[in-house]
């Protein structure tokens, strides 16, 4: 048998072929070649091949071969599903680039092309289409909310609005603020809606993301972590930039009414259409229910409550419902465009970044990673290999076999070569995993590489002084004194008061001086706060009485026309031309675009091509007008600094320099945020505007007519709606493109309009916003960091004095005080010498001269489902805690900025609630509706005093009159009316009510210190070094302006009790319309034989008048005396009511803008209060606290690498 098998060959008959490893070459792909090469011919035979061979030995050696082929294959297919095998540094950063190309190319067909081929079954990942989906669905939400109903609560909120806008004034004015009001009502109550859809949106794009970079890393396991956590982190920043938008957008629309689109009057004037007839209506008692267009049946049985604010109500209704429908349009295309821009910046931009910082981050290992091999899957590989060496070693045993029979077998035909040469196959199989590598196939590849003493007083003090009185005269005046000396004397005491009025006007032009850093700081802040307001008035509220004369300074109406300027522009732009290369832009765009499908679909490439061409072409006017509106609002920013500073030329150059910077910041963030609108608007073609349908659909309805003439060989123009008259010879040349260039041109100029809209609206928007954060959050700030600047010496620059000026005003002082002595050595002759003396001293008199951000920690990523959430919530709650902690300053500067945000925030809070009568800061504590508070205490103080006892006519009627008129009598004429009565008894009726404009007094300044040191309590809260000073600041001041108050109405009743004057019309024509029942009233008593008990008389009613008849002599007087009180008495309340709320007004005007801050100041720089200082000091409790909230978040944030690198170690473990 030994020669025998020496000699025996294999049957050359196989129904398959095996795949068979070569031990030369070490790949498997080379295995697979090899094994379908056709083997060398069989050496010759050594020796006949004996006939039992076949039928015995034969179909066994095939049953093994068969076998050892089937566990080849296994072990190979098994081999090819191991993860991929790297060698070098270069061979890793290739597959790294490839995968990430490859990522990046399945997000844009699936985020931005809409193509998805490569998930046909997966229909969550037809990205486009449920992102369209998701858009229609919040736009659904926004118009089927409560906020969208017309219908809803109809006129009532409108009717309590305007209840609580009430203010000190005509009531005839349809207020603004309670416009704004609801609308910033409705916007908070859809807030909720946008959020939650940046949530739900980036959720669904969270989910699809994950899943393609783990499709396409499957093959790569030591990238799968890090994939995952990088994916996860941008998710997490692209999500909060769009939080941070969305927010934005919402205050936006909150701050203003503005919008360019022609529907909002359209719908108006619709709804308005219908008042009359609503009016009518409503006014009808048999009816209680109209049908209204627009809002449908209307019940109005509720309505008829309010009929002096009915007028308002629906008006302010109609403009509400015709300006939320522009709300709502604008919120989703913004949402539509926004989300566009973020998905490209997220696939070409953020995506490739964040996948590298999290490779190269310390817990990511680097591009090196993609080298190793967790030893689970380095175990499957050397035992795989084990299984197909120990195959092949079969096979040559089996060739060894077939070799000397000389017959050509089909079997083992790989290892024929190798085996050849190489007998022992495991020599050769060690390498062969070293050597195998495997590629995956891409169809491109990116990367994308994004890469501020002699004092006044004292010269006030002596001028001020009354001087003593001349000393007797020692000689008798000679009669020529008066006509000689006294002439000359005169006139030299006239040279020498003109010097002295002279030098005290350059006086007080001299900037003022500071002695004392609580005086500089007072100062400071007082030029501030009135900079600020100077602002608001005019940049925000459209107030202009401080700039009367000067229109550049009317600032609202200057914006305003600016703005239309703006969308002129853009509407009379070349690309705004719905004529201008009629088709032939279409044409040539289609020629461009074709592809190879078929010819009757309209490209939407062409359309987006076409739109981008305009929008580049426009691009250049909102980028002119952001640098003409930042140049106009520098001018007045400018001015207004430097008019509020030009008493302190100290400060000059850095509020000057602070201007200047705080424009160039704003103006920048401005640009960057159109040029992001321009890019936006580029990036996609949508709208949910109802218009851009209707348009479209007018213009196609001219379609099949412009084909008919245009075919028409004889026509060579016609008149196209919306685009006047059409010459169409060129247009014959592209018989083939005209049908879809005719749709092409139609999209393209009915949503061109919504563009040009859009575009102005934002602008408005941002520059509203851009507005109120430069006035209200950014100015302070930087005039504060500019002053605490080395170059700006800090608030005792304010103390410093210039060379010039100390040398004027020492010259004047000198100067002032000559004059004065020799104003006090004059003599004085004659009354008019003392009176001019007098008016002199007193002209001199009127000389005065005024005195952080938050600590975040987030997780980085989600390792599995019970760390994260456990991490998140830990850490979450923690920040929280960190958040509610007092701030903590760290230096003066910072002491300084923070004290005047606070003083800023608290005198706008008081402004808005005691002065403009906004409410948005507190809109469901009633109490804190300061104006409308003020009025009804002010109708109720009106009330108390027209139902007092003194205020009843009917009570002893005639009888005071009787006995003042008995008590007065004189030795004269008896037909004079005595004045001392009249006077005597307005003196008595007016002390039975002086005690109520007293209470009035008290219960007001109770409610303003209320109201004061809630605002104060509430922007102190996070500064407890505050609280005691503010608190104690705002007591004393209201106890200050409580008793001026009371000190101006006890003068007001002692003026009303001193005099009977009035120049009011109605006192003459009510008591004549009195006076015309005297005669009937008297013959009523006197000469009527029935001697009626009671008389009725107009205006009083039933009057008992029997006792009246035991003065006969003085009834005549007594009526005239009692109908002249009456017809004076409402002038006497009257006036008491408006004297009060003008008192209040200024009183209220003057805490807000002048007291308040020097009391705060002065509070805050007493021994007591700790100065500016004492802000930087934190409680031993606090600072414990937060040294153990800071160390917690620490410790957060270093277990993200410690958890980062044991997940690392399972996952290879694994």
């Amino acid at each position: 048998m030994g020669s025998f098998e020496k000699q025996t060959t294999y049957y050359s008959d196989t129904k398959s072929s095996s795949t068979d490893i070569d031990h030369d070459q070490t790949t498997s792909d080379e295995v697979v070649q090899n094994h379908n090469q056709v083997p060398p011919p069989p050496p010759p035979l050594m020796a006949p091949i004996v006939s039992s061979y076949n039928d015995h030995i034969r179909p066994l050696l095939d049953a093994v071969d068969k076998l050892r082929t089937l566990a080849l294959n296994k072990s190979l297919s098994e081999f090819r599903k191991l993860p991929k095998s790297i060698s070098s540094t270069a061979e890793a950063l290739t597959t790294f680039m490839r995968i990430t190309g490859s990522v990046k190319e399945s997000l844009r067909k699936i985020l931005l092309r809409g193509e998805f081929h490569e998930y046909p079954g997966e229909k969550n990942m037809h990205c486009t289409a449920r992102l369209v989906e998701m858009l229609n669905s919040f736009s659904d939400e926004l118009n089927e909310c409560p906020e969208s109903d017309p219908k809803r609560k109809f006129l009532m909120e409108e009717f309590e609005c305007l209840e609580e806008a009430k203010e000190i004034s005509l009531p005839n004015f349809l207020p603004r603020t309670a416009f704004l009001s609801l609308l910033q009502s409705k916007v908070n109550g859809i807030s909720t809606i946008p959020i939650a859809f940046v949530e739900k949106l980036w959720k669904y794009i969270e989910e699809v993301l994950i899943s393609v970079l783990m499709s396409h890393v499957e093959d790569y396991h030591q990238l799968q972590i890090s994939a995952r956590r990088a994916g996860l982190n941008l998710i997490e920043k692209m999500k909060e930039k769009s939080m941070n938008w969305v927010l934005e957008v919402i205050e936006m629309e909150k701050l203003t009414d503005y919008t360019c689109n022609p529907e909002f009057m359209r719908d108006w004037n619709k709804f308005m259409c219908q008042k009359e007839e609503f009016m009518v209506e409503v006014n009808n008692q048999s009816r209680f229910r109209m049908e209204l267009e627009g809002f449908g049946m209307i019940e109005f049985e509720n309505l008829r409550h309010f009929p002096h604010l009915l007028d308002q109500a629906f008006d302010l209704r109609m403009r509400i419902v015709s300006y939320w429908k522009v709300v709502l349009r604008r919120l989703v295309d913004l949402m539509a465009l926004n989300m566009r821009l973020s998905l490209d910046k997220l696939v070409n931009k953020e995506l490739e970044m964040e996948i590298v910082s999290e490779l190269m981050d310390p817990h990511g290992n680097g591009i090196e990673k993609l080298m190793e091999e967790a030893p689970n899957v380095a175990a499957k590989r050397a035992r795989l290999t084990a299984t197909v060496n120990k195959c092949v070693g079969g096979m040559h045993e089996s060739w060894m076999l077939d070799g000397p029979g000389g017959y050509h077998s089909p079997r083992c035909q790989s290892c024929d070569s190798a085996l050849g040469t190489h007998p022992d196959p495991k020599n050769k199989m060690g390498s062969f995993e070293k050597q195998t590598t495997y590629y995956s196939d891409t169809k491109s590849s990116s990367t994308d590489i994004d890469h501020d003493q002699t004092t006044s007083d004292e010269v006030v003090q002596n001028h001020n002084q009354v001087p003593p009185p001349p000393p007797p005269l020692m000689a008798p005046i000679v009669s020529s004194y008066n006509d000689h000396i006294r002439p000359l004397l005169d006139a030299v005491d006239k040279l020498r008061t003109l010097a002295l009025n002279k030098s005290l006007s350059e006086f007080r032009k001299l900037p003022k001086s500071i002695s004392s850093t609580a005086e500089a700081l007072t100062t400071f802040m007082r030029i501030t706060g009135s900079v600020k307001e100077s602002l608001r008035k005019i940049l925000l509220r459209g107030e202009f009485h401080e700039y009367p004369g000067e229109k550049n300074m009317h600032c609202t109406a200057r914006l305003v026309e600016m703005l239309n300027t703006f969308s002129d522009e853009l509407n009379k732009c070349p690309e705004s031309d719905p004529k201008r290369k009629f088709l032939m832009e279409e044409f040539e765009c289609l020629e461009e675009a074709k592809e190879i499908s078929l010819p009757n679909f309209l490209p939407r490439t062409a359309f987006l091509s076409l739109l981008q061409s305009k929008v580049n072409g426009i691009s250049t006017i909102p980028i002119a007008f952001v640098e003409k509106l930042w140049k106009y609002i520098e001018e007045v920013l400018i001015s207004v600094l430097m008019s509020h500073v030009e008493d302190y030329h100290q400060l000059q150059i850095s509020a000057r320099r602070a201007g200047l910077n705080l424009i160039e910041k704003m103006k920048e963030k401005s640009m960057n945020w159109v040029l992001e609108v321009i890019e936006m608007e580029k990036l996609t073609d949508y709208t949910c505007n109802p218009e851009f349908m209707r348009d479209w659909n007018k213009f196609m309805c001219q379609k099949e007519e412009f084909m008919v003439e245009v075919n028409n060989q004889s026509r060579f123009r016609m008149e196209l709606e919306g685009f006047g008259m059409i010459e169409f010879e060129n247009l014959r040349h592209f018989p083939h493109l005209l049908d879809q260039a005719f749709d092409l041109r139609m999209r393209i100029v009915s949503y061109w309009k919504v563009v040009l809209r859009r575009l102005v609206d934002l602008m408005a928007l941002n520059m509203r916003l851009s507005l109120d954060k430069l006035v209200n959050k950014e100015l302070e700030m930087e005039i504060v960091s500019e002053l605490m600047d080395p170059h700006g010496n800090g608030i005792e620059k304010l103390m410093e004095e210039a060379p010039n000026v100390a040398a004027k005003r020492a010259r004047l002082t000198a100067t002032a005080k000559v004059g004065f002595e020799a104003l006090t050595m004059k003599k004085k002759s004659s009354s008019s010498s003392q009176a001019q003396y007098e008016e002199e001293s007193s002209s001199l008199a009127l000389v005065q001269i005024d005195p952080s951000e938050p600590i975040n920690a987030p997780i980085v990523s989600s390792y599995n489902d019970r760390i994260r959430p456990l991490l998140d919530a830990v850490d979450k709650l923690r920040s929280l805690m960190l958040h509610k902690l007092p701030k903590h300053m760290s230096s003066v500067a910072e002491a300084m900025t923070a004290f005047m945000r606070i003083i800023g925030f608290v005198k706008e809070s008081l402004r808005k609630i005691l002065l403009r009568g906004e409410f948005d800061e507190y809109p469901n504590n009633k109490r804190m509706h300061c104006t409308a508070r003020l009025v009804e205490m002010l109708n109720q103080y009106n009330d108390e005093l027209h139902n007092c006892t003194e205020s009843d006519h009917m009570r002893d009627f005639l009888m005071d009159e009787i006995r003042n008129l008995e008590e007065a009598k004189e030795i004269s004429l008896p037909n004079f009316l005595p004045r001392g009565s009249f006077l005597t008894i307005l003196q008595g009726k007016v002390n039975g009510i002086s005690s109520i404009p007293l209470g009035f007094v008290d219960k007001l300044w109770d409610y303003v210190g209320e109201v004061l040191i809630t605002v104060f309590m509430y922007h102190v809260e996070d500064y407890y070094q505050l609280q005691l000073s503010a608190k104690r600041a705002g007591h004393n001041l209201i106890a200050k302006m409580k008793e001026r108050s009371l000190n101006w109405m006890m003068e007001v009743v002692d003026m009303e009790k001193l005099t009977d004057y009035t120049c009011n019309p109605d006192f003459l024509t009510e008591w004549n319309k009195l006076m015309l029942q005297k005669d009937g009233f008297i013959h009523s008593i006197l000469h009527d034989e029935k001697r009626p008990f009671k008389v009725n008389l107009d205006g009083f009613g039933e009057i008992e008048v029997e006792h009246l008849r035991k003065y006969p002599h003085l009834l005549h007087q007594a009526f005239d005396l009692k109908m002249r009180m009456i017809a004076y008495w409402k002038i006497v309340l009257r006036r008491l009511v408006d004297s009060m709320a003008l008192h209040l007004q200024h009183s209220v005007f003057n805490l807000v803008n002048k007291d308040l801050e020097i009391e705060i100041v002065t509070e805050l720089m007493t021994p007591h209060g700790g100065g500016i200082e004492r802000l930087m000091e934190e409680s031993p409790s606090v600072a414990t606290k937060r040294s153990k909230l800071t160390g917690s978040l620490k410790k957060l944030q270093e277990c993200k690498g410690v958890l980062a690198n044991i997940m690392d170690t399972v996952a290879y473990g694994d």
